[in-house]
């Protein structure tokens, strides 16, 4: 079949700027070429992390002899490899483009990344995955779709290793603490906040020059979480922590109101003042044309007002109407103060997102409507909002 592409002469344009000349235009005999056969290199893929820098498998397929006035062209050619989950019909593939290539290499990251954004990311599973290739020379009307082939591949994870065991939660006691060296500690005030799979955090008020420990079972002395020494320079800011054995933690030497966070994978602490300004509400209340309220300023409570679960952590399961709108409010029945959202431009933020102080705009409520879990947290200002 012939068709007939266009191509404006480059040196018309360029002389166009100078002078008036006419228009002149080339007009080029274009002939479909051959529909590529696509193959790769090997038909199962095991990732580890050692094969991040190597070339795990190469994809090839055939020249579509792309033809131009009888004459068969190799250049301008667009090679574009989508690779999406088996049965998925490449609705939202992965994508690889070459130029002007019969062949395409891809290493171990670049796969294991490809893996990752599809969702593709338990070690221990086989994953299916079905690849085609689109040839296409200047315009969409000339691309050609090859054959489907089909890959059976393993990730690798890239979730980093824990130095020691995660516990499920973590406290704070000691006599730098408002509970003294009581145990069980008084929670939720106490009570870390669990930020990511390794990471806990949370906002306490500490006396200056005493000691604290962390522990993972509230009321339990039988583990805990200490320092080697004590003593060591920089200790009351943050350091290196051991289990089951050493030290109290030595507080910072002012009294005040302090961020801990403990991460897991590396075993530190990190020990930073908050401002007055900066510290987590006591309350926590839901206010918006989204909610059973809707914009009413005080709201019904105890429906619409969060419960405490950690230190500075807010949690509410309550009805959301689609399409409507909402405000975190830290006073029933003031505007003085809100929490909402810097940009409600992008989809994600219906389901989460960063929150800022007293400015932004109004948190758009999920696509459909129901019954939400809320999650709120003050350590990083940060919500969840969960479908239940």
């Amino acid at each position: 079949m012939k068709a007939y592409i266009r191509f404006i002469n480059l040196f018309f344009l360029a002389g166009l700027a100078l002078s008036s000349c006419s228009k002149e235009d080339i007009n080029s005999v274009f002939t479909n070429g051959a529909v590529p056969t696509l193959s790769s290199s090997v038909n199962r893929v095991n990732l580890v992390p050692a094969d991040s820098s190597k070339n795990v498998i190469t994809f090839n397929w055939s020249d579509p002899n792309y033809q131009i006035d009888g004459a068969k062209t190799s250049h301008n050619v667009t090679y574009t490899l989508e690779i999406d989950s088996l049965g998925k019909n490449f609705a939202k593939p992965q994508r690889l483009t070459v130029t002007n290539a019969v062949s395409s290499l891809v290493n171990g990251k670049d796969f294991n990344r490809m893996l990752a954004n599809l969702g593709i990311a338990d070690s221990a599973r086989n994953y299916s995955l079905a690849i085609r290739l689109k040839a296409a020379l200047y315009l969409p009307s000339t691309e050609l779709v090859s054959n489907t082939i089909n890959l059976t591949v393993s990730p690798y994870s890239t979730e980093p290793i824990a130095l020691y065991p995660v516990p499920d939660n973590l406290f704070i006691v000691g006599d730098a603490t408002q509970g003294g060296w009581n145990n069980p500690v008084p929670t939720p005030s106490q009570k870390f906040t669990r930020l990511d799979k390794f990471t806990f955090g949370g906002i306490f008020q500490l006396t200056g020059g005493n000691k604290y420990l962390f522990l993972p079972t509230n009321g339990d002395w039988g583990h805990k979480y200490a320092v080697a020494n004590a003593g060591a320079a920089g200790m009351r800011e943050g350091g290196d922590f051991i289990v089951d054995s050493g030290q109290d933690i030595p507080a910072p030497l002012a009294s005040g109101t302090y961020k801990i966070v403990v991460d897991f994978v590396k075993g530190k602490y990190t020990v930073t003042p908050v401002a007055n300004s900066e510290l987590p509400p006591t309350n926590l209340y839901i206010v918006g044309d989204a909610t059973v309220g809707g914009w009413n300023n005080p709201v019904p409570v105890p429906t619409q007002q969060f419960t405490q679960i950690s230190s500075g952590a807010f949690e509410i399961s309550v009805p959301l109407s689609n399409g409507k709108k909402y405000l975190l409010l830290p006073q029933n029945g003031s505007w003085d103060h809100k929490f909402a959202i810097a940009n409600a431009d992008s989809p994600s933020v219906k389901l989460g997102g960063k929150l800022v102080a007293d400015s932004g705009v109004d948190i758009p409520a999920p696509d459909e409507a129901g019954t939400y879990k809320i999650s709120v947290e003050f350590i990083n200002k940060t919500y969840k909002v969960t479908k239940l």
